[in-house]
């Protein structure tokens, strides 16, 4: 096989919480050339994409719009993920095909706005806890076979032992200092660093310094997006 795989079993071992799984997954994303990473929890009725996401790093926006547009309702994907124990490798445009042809457009086109084309699930249905799906998507990159091989055991060494407290929990709201939560409050506004830092009386580079900081926690690709997922997690409110 092409990875350590002792080296995850290792990491796997050590999850305890929500964010050990974040990190696990996330590193798993980076070794196979993987994008967007999730954990499932499968039920036989899907009504809201959200409802299932255990950890993830998929934009809010598409979680949002998934759930706005009621997609989940005719999703073949979570029938095939509750009957099936293989691998599932999919498209968004064969998934879209059994879907009505208005919806099959803005399923298509939501899914293009956030360049997600295909991915893969794998389906975890463990002897005493809530069934399982580990998923990742990717773009131009295919996985081979042997690949799929490796994702599949070391996504289920990670499902039996993954425990009823990170499932029921998932990835705990990112804490940010008051200073990252202002910065960041004001960009949701719309101002520059630069009109952020007069607000604030900091300079733009410690506007800017605070905002890296929030991303970084956040694990988001820009400040935009620090402010999508902060606004999903409600960090604002507090």
């Amino acid at each position: 096989m092409g990875v350590n795989l002792e080296k995850y079993i290792a990491d796997v071992d050590g999850i305890e919480t929500g964010y050990d799984a974040f990190r696990f997954l996330r590193r798993i994303a980076a070794e196979y050339k993987l994008e967007k990473f999730s954990i499932l929890g499968l039920a036989e009725t899907v009504t809201k994409l959200s409802d299932t996401l255990v950890v993830n790093n998929w934009d809010p926006g598409l979680v949002q719009g998934y759930d706005e547009y009621n997609l989940a309702e005719r999703s073949s994907v979570w029938e095939r993920l509750n009957r099936s124990v293989v691998p599932y490798c999919w498209d968004i445009e064969t998934l879209s095909k059994s879907r009505p042809p208005a919806e099959a457009k803005i399923a298509n086109e939501l899914f293009s706005d956030y360049g997600v084309d295909k991915g893969i699930f794998i389906p975890i249905h463990r002897s005493s806890a809530q069934p399982l799906a580990i998923g990742f998507t990717y773009g131009e990159h295919e996985l081979s076979a042997p690949q799929i091989a490796e994702l599949q055991f070391l996504a289920l060494y990670a499902g039996e032992n993954l425990n009823s407290e990170i499932i029921s929990k998932g990835l705990p709201p990112c804490s940010l200092s008051p200073r990252e939560k202002e910065c960041l409050k004001w960009t949701a506004n719309g101002k520059t660093s630069s009109e952020t830092g007069k607000i604030l009386s900091i300079s733009e580079h410690t506007v800017n310094h605070h905002l890296y900081g929030a991303m970084q926690k956040l694990d988001a690709a820009n400040r935009i997006h620090a402010v999508a997922i902060a606004i999903r997690q409600g960090l604002f409110r507090s």
